[in-house]
């Protein structure tokens, strides 16, 4: 019984990892891309690609500090080789997305600085417009992205810019002094038509059959607006005003119309562009799209449209090409890695996007550095090591994009968590407790057997 009892110690102790993971924490980067072309039929071939990858310093997990992160200068130098087989000249319109927007930033910093990434042809600086399209869930389509790159505003049934839009104000008043209170509007079905959509800046959103309520936190007794676009409705909500935000402890009160303003959804849109640096149009498609993706089924919005992590950038420029003329153009663009908590030291994966390259008419000789004072980890691409970090060249383009991850440290290791290791040590024991249990139980019977 010793022996036994000391064999299945030992079995329960090695069945319990040395070090336990618990889920590492990640914080989500962002992928970059390369230069394409706006003409499907240009001519215009890639004759060398240098990538280079400057990472100086590794971002932090969390930014709450706009100039801190505005500090950050990791960055990717795209430098073009391009040829015009043709003999004639061409006026060739190319374009440069990115993304901006890594989860480690809090900041209010929405948009880029185009002077802190400069574009360069034959090593002179060139005019570049910053232009913005919505792309969800941060993922690239070469050709459904750039079909969204349009000069001119979309018409799509309600989304046009001539669309009406009423704004019903009104004025709340209640027995209850000051603000602090929410007040919910419910709809009945009547409201609901492919012709309109009802929004305000909700703090709740609930769709219930053929009801449903927006509500929202009303500080100071300030006007609630509620916001229609398409058809004017046919009958107003039904208002009850409540202690919570979960629309329980109603209180005595009453919300009173007091005007209703008509715009138009050009009006609409733009009144939230605020200082953003693009076109007018540009920021009516973005609306329009985000607005598209976002909205129920029910035709409810919440007026203030989640737009910061799904805005694409793009740089569109042109460069003039001569009949048989070669010509350097260089773009950079910041670069966000996703980092892997978890181990004693962050890893830093960096994405760039190769695949969309094959857009090109001919592609040859991809040649990457990078610049980095880190350790690569688990190499699959074939770097070098140099004097100013690593190094890799391909003959063409490859297969699959590019993806690398670095560290501060040679070998990173996963982080011991304690509280894990605790639980399953209890968890070995019970388990150890169970086994002796189950065979006590077996020699008593065995015991009993032998008797009769």
């Amino acid at each position: 019984m010793k022996k036994l009892l000391i064999i299945t110690l030992m079995i329960a102790f090695f069945c319990i990892p040395v070090s336990a993971n618990s889920v590492p924490k990640e914080w989500k980067g962002e992928t970059q891309n390369g230069v394409y072309g706006m003409d499907e039929d240009c001519p215009i071939l890639v004759k060398k690609e240098n990538l280079t990858f400057n990472v100086q310093e590794f971002p932090k997990d969390f930014y709450t500090d706009e100039e801190e992160f505005n500090a950050y200068n990791g960055s990717v130098t795209a430098e073009y080789t391009f040829y015009n087989p043709e003999s004639t000249s061409i006026d060739a319109r190319l374009v440069f997305p990115f993304r901006i927007n890594p989860s480690y930033n809090s900041t209010s910093l929405l948009f880029p600085n185009i002077e802190q990434y400069p574009i360069t042809v034959n090593n002179e600086k060139t005019e570049a417009v910053l232009r913005l399209t919505y792309s969800y869930g941060g993922e690239f389509h070469l050709d459904d992205d750039i079909a969204q790159l349009q000069d001119t505003y979309i018409s799509d049934g309600l989304y046009d810019p001539a669309t009406p839009v009423y704004e019903y104000v009104f004025n709340p008043n209640t027995e209850k002094a000051g603000g602090g209170y929410y007040v919910c509007a419910e709809w009945s079905g009547t409201n609901q038509s492919s012709e309109r959509l009802i929004g305000m800046d909700a703090q709740g959103m609930m769709i219930n059959n053929e009801q449903f309520t927006l509500s929202v936190n009303v500080e100071n007794d300030v006007p609630v607006s509620v916001y229609v676009i398409g058809k004017p409705l046919e009958e107003l909500p039904v208002w009850s005003i409540h202690d919570t935000s979960e629309n329980k402890n109603e209180i005595k009160g009453e919300m009173t119309l007091k005007e209703i303003k008509e715009s138009n959804l050009e009006y609409y849109y733009l009144s939230f562009k605020n200082d953003y640096p693009v076109s007018d149009v540009d920021w009516f498609n973005f609306m329009a799209a985000a607005m598209k993706k976002q909205i129920a089924s029910e035709g409810i919005f919440d007026r203030y449209l989640s737009t910061s992590r799904d805005a694409l950038w793009w740089f569109d420029y042109s460069i003039h090409f001569e009949g048989g003329e070669e010509v350097i153009n260089s773009v950079t663009a910041p670069m966000y890695p996703f980092i892997h908590g978890g181990y004693d030291e962050n890893i830093y994966t960096y994405t760039y996007l190769l695949t969309p390259a094959s857009a090109w008419k001919e592609f040859h000789d991809l040649s990457i550095q990078v610049n980095t004072q880190g350790y690569l980890i688990n190499d699959e691409n074939g770097f070098e090591k140099n004097e100013n970090g690593y190094s890799l060249h391909l003959d063409e383009l490859p297969e699959k994009d590019l993806e690398f991850s670095l560290c501060a440290i040679e070998k990173p290791t996963r982080k011991t968590d304690s509280g894990v290791i605790a639980v399953l040590m209890i968890l070995g024991f019970m388990l150890v407790g169970g086994i002796l249990f189950v065979i006590l139980i077996i020699r008593l019977l065995i015991r009993l057997f032998r008797k009769r």
